[in-house]
């Protein structure tokens, strides 16, 4: 796998990603109308210009063979979304597309957030996972994150719960 960062005339194919990949991730827990009304505000190329422009913001391209399989977004600072602090870095998004699941990626992408994330000098990172997704939750668990409170987000115009996981580093 290798990494490619995300620039300002990536985002068409960002957005098309975002929603296909939070399409098929989704659709399984939600109803297709709730997660096309997410993907319609979340993911369109306006707003992922804003996130990309934000300085504490940083999205990268997971390449398999040359192709791009998925990606991440890490958040420092202020672009974090819950206030936890100047030593710690947000994993915000593993997307990874259906036909690349079971190959390590994930695994690899959360050691290059780590690996980040130390260079930076952060003491832990942190992501929010939603309670429904429990492949993603014992996934996390299984790379070392422990669940440490839990936030709400709006999923379209239906109030969900995220867990708070941390991994120490």
């Amino acid at each position: 796998m290798q990494l490619m960062k995300c620039k300002a005339h990536d985002v068409a194919q960002l957005s098309k990603l975002s929603i296909d990949t939070y399409v098929e991730t989704y659709c399984i827990l939600s109803t297709i109308e709730t997660v096309q009304a997410h993907t319609a505000k979340a993911f369109t190329e306006e707003a992922l210009l804003k996130e990309l422009a934000h300085p504490g913001s940083t999205f990268y391209f997971a390449l398999l063979d040359g192709e791009v399989a998925g990606y991440i977004k890490l958040n420092t600072g202020g672009a974090q979304t819950d206030d936890v602090g100047e030593d710690a870095l947000e994993v915000e998004r593993i997307y990874i597309q259906n036909q690349f699941q079971g190959r390590g990626l994930g695994r690899q992408l959360i050691e290059e957030a780590i690996h980040m994330a130390r260079q930076k000098g952060k003491k832990r990172i942190w992501l929010g996972v939603w309670e429904k997704n429990e492949q993603a939750v014992a996934f996390y668990k299984k790379m070392g994150f422990t669940r440490q409170g839990e936030h709400i987000f709006m999923f379209a115009d239906e109030a969900c719960t995220d867990y708070i996981m941390v991994k120490e580093l």
